[in-house]
């Protein structure tokens, strides 16, 4: 059973999850007060900022949060997810990687407190490529989640691409079809994989 305050924490992680920022950020405020969850709450405030743009205020948030909690596996992934966005949205060379280089050792400050689990290798796949110097270590990291999580059709598409960047063409064909056996509608998830298998194709 979840107290009051456990399942108003699950709401906000919830209503973040949909994109809900006015929902979840009152979910979150409603935590600041609780001495057990204030961290989470931080961290998931954070995690709003950053998608609204507001940097200064979300690096704040994750600076309380890492300060109250910094043993906790959840709060260095809420950071590595606010390092992702930041790399997302980047349209600077020189600050992709800078943040790429965060998230990587946001995650690897997560697997000192609990071992990988599909999202940190995902992600950890997804920094490797952005930094574009190592992509057969981003492969081992996404192979390792798509494996555990064959339902995360973003990692399956992340590693596809990266087969293709390998030189890897069947492999990238073999794998965004498997994408496709999952999401039969059109779609963004359906276009990105009918486009990587048009590229291998063309490479093979």
């Amino acid at each position: 059973e979840l107290t009051g305050a456990e399942a108003r924490l699950a709401l906000a992680r919830m209503a973040l999850r949909f994109e809900n920022m006015d929902r979840a950020e009152g979910w979150f405020d409603s935590l600041l007060e609780d001495p057990e969850l204030r961290a989470h709450a931080e961290a998931g405030l954070g995690r709003i900022a950053g998608h609204r743009g507001d940097l200064a205020t979300a690096n704040e948030h994750f600076e309380s949060a890492i300060y109250l909690m910094a043993w906790d596996f959840d709060i260095w992934m809420d950071y590595a997810q606010y390092w992702a966005q930041r790399v997302s949205t980047s349209r600077n060379g020189k600050e992709r990687l800078r943040y790429a280089s965060r998230l990587i050792d946001s995650l690897e400050n997560a697997l000192t407190i609990a071992e990988a689990t599909p999202e940190l290798n995902s992600l950890m796949g997804f920094a490797f490529l952005a930094k574009g110097n190592d992509p057969f270590e981003a492969i081992e990291y996404l192979e390792a989640a798509a494996a555990a999580a064959p339902y995360d059709q973003a990692s399956r598409l992340l590693l596809a691409n990266a087969y293709l960047y390998v030189g890897r063409p069947d492999d990238a064909l073999n794998v965004a079809e498997a994408v496709l056996r999952f999401e039969h509608e059109p779609g963004l998830v359906s276009e990105a994989a009918h486009d990587v298998i048009e590229r291998a194709q063309r490479d093979r």
